[in-house]
């Protein structure tokens, strides 16, 4: 969260909060922060109000609904600091409306921060991947390069942005297994195959590498 610069004291919403990991991370650097998370599974929600409690996090809460409602689910805010979504916004069905009204949550001074995958991302794992003839996995399209960053283009005045590489080290076959299996590249027909295929690349290699690239977008007026 460097490229946003949380301050204490601010109001900041995070859309597509999941289990509240970036939450927690801004209230242990920054106790006296707001923060509204807004999600649309309520047992996520939960995980953060229960683990709230326990921290003694104060001035947090949660709003359990879809992004593309932002508008209806905050009518009543137009002034925080921050906004930011981590792996959330292109699930978005329409960012030519959301990321408008993204802004129009913001004080006059408050910037708008967002992340995800672009294309290469788990690229070495996709390779093995498709390389097991009964696999039909095609790589996706990637919406925060060619779809959303253009929207925060043409909405905010001044855009920076950060490309990140972050290699991720497996170090045996259940550790790639587990990663994989929860991820949205599993295919569930080649399991086995992914299974004997790892067996037999760990008997040569001390370890799977696999790449996160990540694009990061901060837009502020």
């Amino acid at each position: 969260m460097k490229i946003t610069k949380p301050k204490d004291g601010e109001l900041i919403l995070d859309i597509g909060c999941g289990p509240g990991k970036q939450i927690f991370k801004i209230k242990e650097s920054y106790p006296t922060t707001k923060i509204i998370g807004l999600d649309k599974t309520l047992s996520s929600l939960k995980l953060i109000e229960n683990f709230c409690n326990e921290k003694s996090f104060f001035d947090v809460s949660t709003v359990n609904g879809n992004l593309d409602d932002l508008n209806k689910l905050l009518e009543n805010f137009t002034d925080f600091n921050l906004i930011f979504s981590s792996f959330a916004l292109y699930y978005s069905e329409n960012f030519e409306k959301l990321i408008p009204d993204i802004k129009s949550k913001l004080d006059p001074n408050g910037r708008f921060f967002c992340c995800g995958p672009i294309k290469g991302n788990n690229g070495e794992l996709i390779t093995f991947q498709q390389s097991i003839p009964d696999s039909s996995f095609e790589d996706v399209k990637y919406k925060m390069k060619d779809e959303i960053l253009p929207v925060i283009e043409k909405t905010f005045k001044t855009v920076t942005i950060e490309y990140l590489e972050n290699p991720i080290v497996f170090p045996d076959v259940q550790s790639v297994m587990n990663y994989w299996t929860s991820s949205w590249l599993y295919e569930e027909k080649i399991e086995n195959q992914f299974f004997e295929k790892l067996k037999l690349f760990f008997k040569n290699n001390d370890c799977f590498t696999t790449t996160k690239k990540i694009i990061g977008i901060l837009g502020n007026d």
